[in-house]
């Protein structure tokens, strides 16, 4: 930074003695600018060249800014963010080089503007002369670019991406390590693993750089131990994104961890062995306290369940460093384990400390304020997110619903959800969940139906929120139907809808058909808790015949059920066949 900074002082120096910096001192004096992103002294030294280009050595006067300078230009434009006037000096030009349409393309491609990027490109191959052809900058620059279209179509951007990759064999250039580890890299964002592995597989040397591809390529694709066993395999030092791709995949790894209580705290002990080791990697090659790389470790240890770890690293960071994202992590790991309230005094901490919340900042608080019923803090944080404009965010959206949902304002959980220009499957089950949870089944019902009728097809989570709701309304009919129709959609029951069912069956006296239930279930065996559910039904029914036959089931897969040799002995006993001697069927 100290280097960019002494550019820009060295061409101020120069020209405040009333001399002209030569080309080379121009030239470093805009690639700091963009290095830095100084727009103002940017502008600045585009207006020095613009009134003494005349004047000065090496610049062609009569055709313009010298080629160079104006590559230069646009650069650093494109760097600063101020990609239009990137363009006014690129489209200015009468004779481009290779340089400047590659560093154009490159400008629209940082900026987010794929699209456009590939269409300069492909301008490029038709308007230029054979001696303009694209090089390894170009490439570079293109498949950034394409990498930057992924979000609006994968299967688009991966048609482009092996398109580019075959001119690119053609021009010889797939050899070239850093193109090659940039392809790879664009195969796994556009969803191709195969591509991706097997151009991994054909290279005939890797670097950090391609072995760092294939780490986050499989964090991001949800195979964390796959990328956690291709760390332990890469032969050359791990670089800061080396670390941040596997910190990434320890963290997913601890979101599929079971864990276990400790201390009535459910902490993900396998995940947290593995991203300790990590961690002590980390602070031995000495980049702990990078601010992306502390960042991570916080959000690590969140969901690893070790809260504890998670504040020590961020309490250590520099104050400069503690950006949004580990300020979000820090709030959403309080939240989730379970202690809104510190995550509600970080928020407003982390507003004293002037950080500006975004998007996902707010949805972690949010979760808090929802996990505690904090419904007037849950409106103070409304308002800020008004005031924020994102409030029609989606992730924003839906945890607004649930917020009110779970604190019984379903008008505003209404109100929120109708405001939503795109309503995501994700919404329609919090709306579900929170009329279910305040017992009003008719809703329940007709926001199921309105979901029907639309282009979301139901999930089991869905069918769940559903069937529990039919459950505790006694909706017997209501609930077979939704049942019915969740398998006849191919999916999958699973435990938690079976019992939704059996609980609903036995509060109506059909217990012949919850056990029919449970001997037909697919994809599951009935447990003994499912059994237990029959049982206690029976006890309520009087239900002697049925009662044994579920007590039997229990017996088989656990001989050992105190609860269930209780209960039966309480059904006989209301039966008047209480004999203990006589029933050899009842044992522990």
């Amino acid at each position: 930074m100290r280097s960019a900074r002494d550019s820009i002082h060295a061409f101020d120096r120069i020209q405040s003695e009333g001399s002209s910096p030569a080309k080379s001192i121009i030239a470093a004096a805009l690639k700091a600018c963009g290095r830095v992103g100084d727009l103002q002294s940017g502008k600045r030294i585009h207006d020095y060249i613009v009134k003494n280009r005349r004047a000065s050595p090496g610049f062609d006067g009569d055709d313009g800014i010298d080629a160079d300078i104006a590559s230069a230009l646009v650069t650093m434009y494109a760097k600063c963010r101020s990609i239009d006037e990137a363009r006014e000096v690129f489209d200015a030009m009468e004779d481009r080089s290779v340089v400047s349409w590659s560093a154009m393309i490159l400008g629209y491609a940082e900026n987010g503007e794929g699209d456009l990027a590939l269409g300069l490109f492909q301008r490029m191959k038709q308007d230029s002369d054979d001696s303009i052809a694209p090089n390894r900058v170009t490439y570079l620059a293109a498949l950034k670019a394409c990498a930057a279209t992924c979000e609006n179509s994968r299967e688009q951007a991966l048609e482009t991406a092996r398109a580019l990759h075959l001119e690119i064999c053609q021009h010889g250039l797939e050899s070239d390590l850093f193109v090659a580890s940039t392809l790879v890299d664009l195969y796994w964002k556009c969803g191709s693993s195969v591509d991706a592995r097997d151009l991994f597989g054909r290279m005939e040397e890797r670097n950090v750089v391609s072995w760092s591809a294939m780490i986050l390529g499989f964090a991001e694709a949800g195979d964390a131990k796959l990328a956690l066993e291709t760390f332990r395999r890469m032969p050359c030092a791990p670089n800061r994104v080396t670390y941040l791709a596997v910190i990434k995949a320890c963290a997913a790894l601890a979101v599929v961890d079971e864990g276990e209580l400790v201390d009535g705290k459910v902490v993900k002990l396998k995940s947290l062995e593995i991203g300790r080791a990590l961690h002590c990697q980390i602070r031995g090659s000495g980049f702990e306290l990078h601010a992306s790389i502390a960042s991570s470790l916080v959000d690590m240890y969140c969901k690893c369940g070790s809260l504890g770890e998670a504040w020590s690293i961020f309490q250590r960071m520099k104050r400069s460093f503690r950006d949004v994202v580990s300020w979000s992590a820090m709030i959403l790991g309080y939240a989730q384990g379970g202690e809104a309230e510190m995550a509600l005094e970080l928020f407003e901490k982390m507003e004293g400390d002037g950080c500006a919340p975004n998007p996902a900042t707010f949805v972690a608080v949010l979760k808090a304020c929802a996990s505690q019923g904090f419904s007037g803090a849950g409106r103070r944080i409304h308002a800020k997110i008004c005031t924020a404009g994102v409030e029609g965010q989606p992730g924003v959206a839906t945890s607004l619903v649930d917020l009110y949902g779970k604190s019984g304002s379903m008008n505003r959980a209404r109100q929120v959800f109708e405001s939503m220009a795109s309503i995501d499957l994700v919404t329609w089950n919090a709306l579900l969940a929170g009329y279910s949870q305040q017992g009003e089944m008719k809703e329940v019902l007709e926001a199921f139906e309105a979901l029907c009728r639309t282009s979301l097809a139901p999930d089991s989570v869905t069918y769940l929120t559903v069937l529990t709701a039919c459950a505790h309304a006694g909706l017997v009919e209501n609930g077979k139907e939704v049942f019915r129709a969740m398998t006849q959609r191919s999916i999958t029951p699973g435990i938690e809808h079976y019992s939704c069912l059996v609980d609903l069956l036995g509060r109506a006296n059909l217990l012949d058909e919850a056990v029919a239930v449970l001997r037909g279930m697919s994809g599951a065996s009935p447990t003994p808790s499912l059994w237990m559910s029959v049982l206690g039904a029976c006890h309520k029914w009087k239900n002697v015949d049925v009662g044994r036959a579920a007590y039997g089931s229990i017996l088989e897969l656990d001989p050992c059920n105190s609860a269930a040799y209780v209960l039966m002995a309480n059904i006989l006993q209301h039966a008047s066949e209480w004999d203990l001697k006589n029933s050899p069927k009842l044992r522990l």
